[in-house]
């Protein structure tokens, strides 16, 4: 450790001490342990790995920026993160958070990059309770090979991603705020979201996207106005959940899906199903269709027919059902 440090120092004259001035530098194979970087600024600095990580271990990062810095196989593992500024900054060959508690990670603007890694890089926050990281406007730049933020194991408070084009993936967490307003992430960036629960999910026009719920409670939430969507629900409690003025994708091979679900208290006011098929639906208590577009949908109303169900439910049976894989029911 010692060794890294003095590398970094040789080549950007910097000590490494609370409320200093690093901004521009470059650092090699640069690993930190138990160092206090408050109020320090790496703007603009260039973090190279070398096949190795940037490790930051046991360090205190408190009111420190990072704004516009070039990352690779960045590590922050132990230690305090508050108040940490990256806006602008391009992370390559992934990045890990764990056992960290960080508290108001700005990563806005933010670019994911893919250049000579390896499939098993990821972009990853783990183990830990946090509060507030913003990665509005965050991009994956890699076409070819999409990337996604990786959420696992811990109570992850407010996860901002609006306006953002990246995937995502959640496993075993609760978190009280995940925001998706406007984003695109596009359908070949999966948003993978498994065992947990969200007290509050905001994807007012979120658009071409391809969305999997699997064992998830939503508590009040809106997905109103999306756009181009594809709902894999699969098991999970709603309640009071609003999907108001939303088209979810036609297709042939892959419509939307429900199964196993309970819903209760909730809203899909003029919203267009399209081809959605429906299994074991356990309850819909309290539900407004009104409007809604379900002629092609399977599963939901079964022998009572669209007709009867939409009498009941004031919506309405017209829809492309011609350009449905099976017969509407």
């Amino acid at each position: 450790l010692i060794a890294a440090a003095v590398v970094a120092i040789a080549i950007g004259q910097c000590d490494f001490q609370p409320n200093e001035d690093c901004s521009g530098q470059t650092f090699n194979k640069l690993k930190l342990n138990r160092r206090d970087l408050t109020n320090s600024n790496f703007e603009d600095c260039e973090f190279n790995a070398d096949n190795t990580e940037t490790e930051f271990k046991n360090c205190t990062l408190i009111e420190t920026t990072f704004d516009g810095a070039y990352f690779e196989s960045l590590e922050i593992n132990t230690g305090f993160a508050i108040d940490v500024s990256m806006r602008g900054a391009t992370f390559s060959k992934g990045f890990k958070w764990e056992a960290v508690n960080p508290l108001r990670i700005d990563m806005r603007d933010s670019t994911l990059t893919c250049d000579e890694r390896s499939d098993e890089d990821t972009y990853e926050f783990t183990t830990m309770s946090l509060n507030d990281v913003n990665a509005a406007g965050m991009v994956d730049d890699c076409p070819h090979n999409p990337q996604f933020l990786k959420f696992d194991f811990g109570s992850f408070r407010n996860i901002d991603l609006s306006g953002s084009k990246v995937g995502l993936e959640m496993r075993q967490f609760s978190t009280f705020l995940l925001i998706l307003e406007d984003a695109d992430p596009g359908f070949e960036r999966e948003i993978d979201i498994r065992d947990g629960s969200l007290a509050q999910l905001q994807a007012e026009e979120l658009k071409n996207a391809d969305i999997r719920l699997d064992s998830v409670d939503l508590g009040q939430s809106s997905l109103n106005e999306m756009s181009n969507v594809r709902l894999d629900v699969r098991g999970g409690n709603w309640s009071g959940v609003d999907i108001e003025e939303s088209k979810l994708t036609f297709s042939s091979d892959n419509p939307s899906r429900f199964d196993g679900i309970w819903w209760r208290d909730s809203s899909f006011r003029d919203t267009d199903f399209g081809c959605a098929k429906f299994t074991n639906v356990l309850a819909l208590i309290s539900i407004d269709f009104t409007d809604a577009k379900v002629g092609g949908v399977s599963g939901l109303y079964d022998d009572e027919g669209c007709g009867s169900f939409c009498n009941k439910h004031s919506c309405s049976c017209d829809t492309e059902a011609s350009s449905c894989p099976n017969e509407p029911g």
